[in-house]
């Protein structure tokens, strides 16, 4: 039973699974283009020291502990 009624949702779905999977390969794509970007152009170490400065102290540590 349970089989049957995911098959059937999943026939329903199909089409908007699709185009969410295509979107999201253009998020993606964009966000590899971006990065991509700010590694070349070296912004990507500015972009690191502010997002760290206006982060909270215990947010830094754990996030460097180890």
């Amino acid at each position: 039973m349970l089989g049957l009624v995911s098959r059937e949702a999943i026939v329903r779905w199909r089409g908007r699974l699709g185009s969410v999977g295509e979107h999201g390969k253009v998020a993606l794509g964009l966000i590899a283009a971006v990065a991509g970007t700010l590694v070349l152009t070296g912004l990507d170490q500015r972009l690191e020291s502010v997002l760290v400065a206006a982060s909270p102290d215990w947010l830094v540590q754990l996030t460097t502990r180890f």
